[in-house]
């Protein structure tokens, strides 16, 4: 930093005591740059539609809410029991027509296990593949199954069940 000192008038005659005086440099000129880049012409977007249609927008959902229940005066069903284990079973004869063919497949029931272990209310769900005679037969031997009763507090109950009975040949 440049400074300057104060400067006391010299008497006349007295030259020995000359103080020098040091001058602050100037101010720096401000050059100012011309841009390089002169553009020709603004481009320009060729025609684009604007207008769109407005958006469906679905009702507001209110997420804290609890969905709506449904009351209803009946006794929930009990949970059905998948693939039960038979304690007796036979009778299954392989249809002829699925045996000339060489067609596998299967028979799906939904039934309930009775409280001495029979099959009661058989209902065919499905059928794979139809016309084969897989249901026909099925139907006929389910009927004489056993299985284990559920048992509730050591008492046997019915209780809904659900099995699949597959037909497949022996590959030798």
């Amino acid at each position: 930093m440049l400074s300057v000192h104060a400067v006391q008038p010299l008497p006349p005659d007295d030259v020995s005591q000359a103080t020098t005086l040091v001058e602050m440099p100037s101010k720096p000129k401000l050059v100012v740059l011309e841009p390089t880049f002169h553009p020709v012409e603004t481009p320009t977007l060729a025609k684009v539609a604007t207008d769109v249609p407005s958006l469906p927008i679905p009702p507001f959902e209110d997420l804290k809410r609890a969905p709506n229940t449904v009351v209803s005066m009946e006794p929930p069903a009990p949970p059905v029991i998948a693939n039960p284990s038979p304690v007796s079973r036979g009778g299954l004869v392989y249809p002829s027509k699925a045996l000339e063919a060489d067609v596998h497949g299967f028979v799906d029931f939904d039934f309930t296990i009775g409280t001495d272990g029979s099959v009661q209310n058989p209902v065919v769900t499905a059928e794979v593949p139809e016309g084969y005679g897989f249901k026909d037969a099925a139907t006929k031997a389910f009927a004489t199954w056993k299985f284990v009763p559920k048992l509730v507090n050591g008492k046997a109950v019915p209780a809904p069940a659900r099995i699949r009975l597959t037909f497949r040949l022996k590959q030798n």
